[in-house]
Parts: C-alpha cells; structure tokens; sequence
C-alpha cells in the first residue's frame, strides 16, 4: 500500500510543472502511456522539461514499460528532459534494484529531490536580512530571476533567461519575488498558487551571497504574499539536496523522495 502522502507529492509536483507548461509558448501536457505524464516547457534547461508516473508501479514489466514510454514520447524533444520518480511509489523488492533498472533503460544518471510540506511558518531561527523586494512584472525582472537561477545552479544564462521570459508565466496566480541588495538583485522565489496549496519553486541566490539569509528572507516574503492575495493554504516544494536543510528549519517537513532519472549531464 503506498503512502497517501507520497501520492499527493508525486501529485502536487505534477500540477506545478503543469501550470509552467500551459503557460510556456511552447509548452505541452500530455499522458504518452498509462502511469506516465509529460509537463514539458520545451526549455533548454533540462528541469523545465519533465516526465512523471502517476500511478503507482506494479512490477518490473510494467516499470519498463514506462520508462520506454518516456523515450517514445520524448523523440521530437530538442531540449534534455528527466524523468521524475519516487522509489515509494515502486513495488518494495524493486526499490534496490531500481537505479540499475533506470541505467539499463537508458537512464543512468539521477538527481534526488525530497517532497516537503508545512502548515506553517517556523519562527525563525535567526535575524533576516533586511532587504528590499520587488515583484517579478516586466521583462527586467523576469531576466533577473533567470539570471540569479543560472549563477546558482551553474547552467547558462540564457538557459535561464528563456526558462523564465515570457510573460504567460507570471500570471496574478504567480507571485515572484526578487530581493534587491544595493540595487542588486540576489536572490529569488517564486510561488504559485494551486487549488491546494502554495507551491514554491524557482528559489535561488547568488554564490556570493549564499548562506547570509537572502533566500529565506525573499520566500518567506513570496508565501506571505501570496497568502494575502489568495488566502492561506499549505506549502509544499520539492527540495534539492542544499536546500533541505533551510526549508526544514523554516517548519517543511518530508514526506516523499524523487529521483529524477536523465540520459547525461548537462
């Protein structure tokens, strides 16, 4: 029996790529095959373009199955693309031979990520920085928020320019926020408003003002506003690896692993 809680993150990560890729240009949503969902963007950076399951897996058959769905459905895709699973939502004597059953099929490396929700706030555990925020509304801000992703996670800047550039993708439903020191844009979040939750993502900061409070500061600020324009509602994200730890000591709490699944690097 699979956890409920893993099923509504699986579920929840599914609707928050859905509401970028109905909003993206090029984007696209589609269900290839039974148990797989595509939410692509149609981005250079491989992270706007996914693939989930969305049904539970019955065993190694139907495991690979899907997974050669996802390279049928992906063959007119230009961009890279990954495929996001939890192992919970795999039969129990998979889940230790699973990372070989990816590579095998053609998908040998992995990105993990960690499902978290809070009800909310943690007071938190040290003064924020004092800073000034600004609301992502035209095309400078838009580039600034793809410009703070790029430099954070080390991809191209104009990965993250066109990830984020387009005005489709900041609706009254997305409330992005840029913190601003000296004039400086160094950090950035962004919140998107789910029939039920509020969904963080896009959470970032310069390499040289990491670890100084700017990115917990400007989140907060997101979900505090976001909660005042559409009512409250339950946070939820999807965390890397260096973002756990904060967003735990902001009151998220685990509830599913995923591992994103992808042909090679880059």
């Amino acid at each position: 029996m699979i956890d409920s809680r893993v099923l509504e993150s699986n579920q929840l990560f599914i609707d928050a790529w859905s509401f970028w890729a109905e909003r993206s240009p090029d984007g696209s949503v589609s269900r290839p095959a039974p148990g797989v969902v595509a939410r692509w963007m149609n981005h250079a950076w491989p992270i706007c373009n996914l693939m989930f399951f969305d049904t539970p897996v019955d065993d190694e058959g139907d495991l690979v199955a899907r997974i050669r769905a996802t390279f049928a459905c992906a063959s007119g895709l230009k961009h890279g693309w990954l495929l996001f699973v939890s192992p919970d939502m795999l039969p129990p004597e998979l889940r230790e031979r699973a990372p070989q059953i990816f590579a095998q099929q053609g998908l040998p490396h992995a990105e993990p990520m960690t499902g978290m929700v809070a009800d909310s706030f943690a007071v938190p555990q040290h003064e924020l920085p004092n800073v000034e925020y600004v609301r992502v509304r035209d095309e400078h801000t838009r580039r600034s928020v793809g410009t703070v992703n790029a430099e954070a996670y080390g991809i191209p800047n104009e990965w993250g320019i066109e990830a984020v550039n387009y005005t489709s993708m900041w609706p009254d439903a997305a409330f992005g926020y840029l913190a601003i020191v000296d004039g400086k844009a160094v950090s950035t979040a962004t919140v998107v408003s789910l029939e039920s939750c509020h969904y963080v993502g896009l959470v970032a900061t310069l390499p040289a003002y990491q670890q100084r409070g700017y990115g917990e500061a400007v989140m907060r600020h997101a979900l505090e506003q976001a909660a005042l324009a559409k009512g409250p509602k339950r946070m939820a994200l999807h965390a890397t690896e260096a973002g756990k730890s904060l967003y735990a000591t902001m009151g998220f709490r685990e509830v599913a692993p995923f591992i994103g699944h992808y042909a090679s690097e880059g």
